[in-house]
């Protein structure tokens, strides 16, 4: 913080200093996980007492112990974040699956300004609850290297995700020593979103992670695969669990989605295996979720058909839906009314045959160019949509687009008549009970 200081006689101000106030002890909780890093780094003269692991700004506030200098003191030595004791890498792997007894090595430096024989504790921070697990210390003399191994121990915290990322630091009696700003665990569990074997083995290759077989399959860490028989070579075959929509227009066009499991790894295991109705319907890249869904562009039918869906993954055994899906070739018949206002809201009724085709969405209604609102939900024989404004009278045609395939109503329009106007209504009062009539004249 920085304040003003003036001298003054009477209203003449004859001198004037900014002073800044700085508190050494905040400016090494700034950074939690390197204190002296951030101490000696600092714009302020701060310097770090190693045993007391203590920001000061005297240099002579670390008695019997060594002091690090802030890097702004040339002149001194040992100065700056880089001679500060510190754990600046994992060299054992910073993936460590869940339910497995996994070893970690922490490499350090400068910890030889550390005196006495203190115990080193490795404290790994999971959920806001810290771990503390037992570390022995080996130094290379002649690179003065310091690798700490940390005690085994089998995490079992629960992830609600595949990874979690657990902050790990070394700890020497009760003092917290510097650690890099990334040093971190990224503890893992297989099974976690992971509800089948297409799914399990598209996780990447580095997690160790495969599909164990036997009584209760499911996707664990490798090395926890002791059941008969194994890990899986190859996935079993898709198993297609709903379609939507299970109808759609000849002239295809719709989108067919397809939940399922065991559905591929990749977009490309998939491509040109989907049939709908002994027709092919292609994937699309955008649509498809990892062995759970697929998307399709429906393609034409020469024909009204009936049939399953079938998918095929690889060489493994088709999978075919328990649902059949129709192609249908839906018919206008007549509208009702067959007129009204310009102003548009005229709820109208298109007649038909398989209207309901394909899903709700795919379906529009157009009076000329103009939309029609649908408003109802739509059965096989009827659709109900609200017309929109016109600027003008005019006979137009009626049209329904199911996805892309156009259907209109023959032999019949619609008409937008000019908006009604109401030029009298008589009587001008009633009773507070109703019940009387009153005659409306107009036009």
């Amino acid at each position: 913080m920085s304040l003003r200081v003036s001298v003054m006689f009477r209203d003449v101000t004859i001198s004037s200093s900014d002073i800044t106030f700085y508190d050494c002890r905040a400016v090494g909780q700034l950074n939690t996980t390197s204190p002296c890093m951030a101490c000696v780094g600092s714009v302020w003269p701060c310097n770090w007492c190693v045993l007391d692991g203590l920001c000061t700004h005297t240099n002579n506030s670390c008695p019997r112990q060594h002091t690090i200098h802030n890097s702004l003191e040339d002149h001194l030595e040992p100065r700056g974040p880089d001679s500060c004791p510190c754990v600046w890498a994992l060299q054992s792997s910073p993936l460590v699956p869940m339910g497995f007894l996994s070893p970690l090595t922490l490499l350090g430096r400068n910890l030889d300004m550390f005196q006495g024989e203190e115990q080193y504790v490795c404290v790994v921070v999971v959920e806001g609850e810290e771990l503390k697990l037992n570390a022995t210390l080996e130094k290379d003399p002649e690179t003065m290297t310091y690798t700490f191994t940390c005690s085994a121990h089998k995490f079992q915290y629960p992830v609600k995700q595949l990874e979690y990322s657990a902050p790990i630091y070394l700890q020497r009696g009760s003092h917290h020593i510097d650690s890099a700003p990334n040093l971190r665990l990224q503890l893992y569990d297989c099974s976690v979103g992971q509800s089948d074997c297409s799914q399990c083995r598209a996780v990447s290759s580095e997690y160790g992670c495969v599909w164990c077989g036997g009584e209760s399959p499911g996707c664990v860490f490798h090395l926890s695969c002791t059941s008969s028989p194994g890990p899986a070579d190859a996935c079993p075959p898709p198993q297609i669990i709903q379609i939507q929509p299970v109808s759609g227009p000849v002239e295809g066009g719709v989108l067919v989605t397809i939940h399922g499991s065991n559905l591929g790894m990749h977009y490309q295991d998939i491509q040109g295996g989907v049939t709908v109705a002994g027709i092919s319907c292609l994937p699309q890249p955008h649509g498809y979720l990892i062995s759970t869904r697929i998307v399709c562009v429906l393609q034409p039918s020469k024909q009204e058909a009936e049939g399953p869906v079938i998918v095929a993954v690889g060489d493994s055994e088709p999978g075919r839906s328990l649902q059949s899906f129709t192609y249908q070739d839906p018919q206008l018949t007549g509208i009702v009314p067959d007129k009204g206002p310009v102003s548009g809201g005229t709820s109208l009724t298109v007649q038909g045959t398989q209207l309901l085709t394909g899903q709700r969405k795919d379906l529009t209604a157009y009076v000329g160019q103009q939309p029609c609102y649908i408003v109802e939900e739509v059965n096989g024989t009827h659709l109900v949509c609200r017309t929109s404004p016109s600027n003008q009278t005019a006979e137009l045609t009626v049209r329904v687009l199911f996805g892309k395939a156009e259907r209109s109503v023959p032999g019949q329009v619609f008409h937008y008549m000019e908006d009604p106007v109401i030029t009298a209504a008589s009587p001008a009062e009633s009773f507070y009970e109703g019940g009387r009539s009153i005659k409306v004249s107009g036009r």
